[in-house]
C-alpha cells in the first residue's frame, strides 16, 4: 500500500508519501516561487506536480479547508478539485488541527513543525 498525504497551499504545498511494501518515506513541498507573478500558470504547476507525486496512492490524506481560510480560497477549490478529479486514490479529507493534533500533540502545530516531526519519525 502507498499512502500519502497533502498539506495543501497555493504558496507552499507539502506532501508525505508512505510505502508500506519498502518502508519507504518521501516528504517534501512543492516550489511555486517562480509562478509567483502568473497565478494560472501556477496552479498548473501545483496540479501537475502532485499528481506526478501522489498520482500512486493509494489512498491519499487531504487537509480539509480551515474554517476561516480567506484569500484566494477559490484557487484553492479549483486547484484541489483538479487534483482530485484526477486522482485515482481513495482520498479522505482531515481537519488541519486533527493532523496537526496527531503528528505533534499541538493542534496549532506550524508547517515546519510537522516536517521537522516527521523527520524525527522518520530516523526511528
Amino acid at each position: 500500500m502507498i499512502y500519502g498525504g497533502l498539506d495543501f497551499s497555493l504558496t507552499t504545498p507539502a506532501y508525505a508519501k508512505y510505502d508500506s511494501t519498502l518502508k519507504k518515506l518521501t516528504i517534501g513541498r512543492v516550489d511555486t516561487k517562480p509562478f509567483k507573478k502568473d497565478y494560472r500558470l501556477r496552479n498548473r504547476a501545483i496540479i501537475d506536480e502532485i499528481l506526478k507525486l501522489l498520482g500512486d496512492c493509494d489512498s491519499l490524506y487531504v487537509e480539509d479547508y480551515a474554517f476561516a481560510a480567506c484569500g484566494r480560497i477559490t484557487d484553492i477549490a479549483e486547484v484541489l478539485g483538479a487534483i482530485k478529479y484526477n486522482l485515482k486514490s481513495d482520498i479522505q479529507l482531515v481537519s488541519p488541527g486533527t493532523l496537526k493534533k496527531a503528528l505533534t500533540g499541538n493542534g496549532h502545530a506550524e508547517k515546519n513543525d510537522m516536517i521537522n516531526k516527521i523527520r524525527a519519525v522518520q530516523k526511528l
